[in-house]
């Protein structure tokens, strides 16, 4: 018993005492489960003092091309977080690429704590968005390569494909230019030559 307290009738008589203390906050009888009720707004008031981390949803985008390849890790407000180029040595395996791009990528996200990848998104020369194979690029000695694969492999997340000209008339749809537009070509100039269109606001493939 709390020799501080003093014993007084509560509002259920006196089989459920209630005790009074003094204490700024409280200045009139409290039963025992108001004690908790109580306790229990501080407590939640010292967890709402604490910021929150909040975990922003944030995806990879790949551009490879004959002779460079970029890649950048983007919001889905289309905010670019980090984008860097590399060669893409396409007379080398494409393994190797996957693996330089995973090098760069974990060395960022490594210094994004409130971010997580949750897709990524690819681009190339004769990409095909329906089997996830680049099919003998002629700006790139790979032959047919399921980048697909090799990426959800090393990154384990979903990933999508298609040829990069049809990558960059979706970015000019959504991010670019061609917002307002239903029918535009966009045209891509490197190492190859590739075209996006759009038609009716839908994209051909």
């Amino acid at each position: 018993k709390d020799p501080g307290a003093e014993r007084c009738e509560g509002p259920w008589g006196s089989e459920r005492p209630t005790f009074r203390r003094s204490c700024p906050t409280t200045m009139k009888c409290i039963s025992r489960s108001q004690i908790f009720v109580h306790g229990f707004l501080h407590l939640s008031r010292l967890f709402t003092t604490f910021p929150r981390k909040i975990v922003k949803n944030i995806v990879l985008g790949i551009d490879i091309g004959g002779t460079n390849t970029v890649c950048g890790l983007v919001e889905k407000s289309g905010n670019i977080l980090f984008k860097e180029q590399i060669p893409t040595f396409g007379h080398e395996p494409a393994d190797g690429l996957v693996n330089r791009i995973k090098e760069k990528t974990n060395s960022h996200l490594g210094d994004q704590s409130a971010g997580e990848l949750t897709g990524i998104g690819v681009g190339a020369p004769n990409g095909n968005q329906y089997n996830g194979v680049i099919q003998s690029p002629p700006n790139l000695g790979w032959g047919h390569v399921d980048i697909v694969s090799l990426l959800r492999k090393k990154f384990n997340c979903d990933v999508l494909l298609t040829n990069d000209a049809n990558a960059a008339a979706l970015g000019e749809k959504y991010f670019g230019i061609a917002k307002d537009m239903k029918d535009f070509i966009t045209i891509t100039l490197g190492t190859g030559l590739g075209s996006g269109i759009f038609s009716g606001g839908n994209i051909l493939y």
